[in-house]
């Protein structure tokens, strides 16, 4: 599985759960503006979507809602940023000890 550095629903304004009617109507739209690298580009993103491997990857492998990493972990539950070690001291000190 290859890791994506790029977002192919954000490249084509797609949501992550779009059907194939979406992804062609996106691609032909985004294909009117491309030059000819982008059209490539944008050609094995289409490819890659429309097939239903690739698009189950492509919702694995890229990143969800943006890049932020505040935004993603935000509905994560709070934790002590740091708990020190003392809880591994003692149980290396029973380790050593026995």
């Amino acid at each position: 599985m290859a890791i994506f550095t790029y977002d192919p629903f954000a490249r084509l304004g797609i949501s992550r759960d779009a059907d194939a009617d979406t992804i062609n109507t996106a691609y032909r739209q985004a294909l009117e503006t491309a030059s000819g690298k982008e059209k490539e580009e944008l050609q094995r993103q289409c490819s890659l979507l429309l097939d239903s491997q690739g698009l189950q990857i492509a919702r694995l492998a890229t990143p969800v809602g943006g890049t932020n990493f505040t935004e993603l972990t935000e509905g994560l539950p709070a934790r002590p940023r740091y708990v020190g070690p003392g809880r591994w001291k003692k149980v290396l000190r029973k380790m050593l000890q026995a």
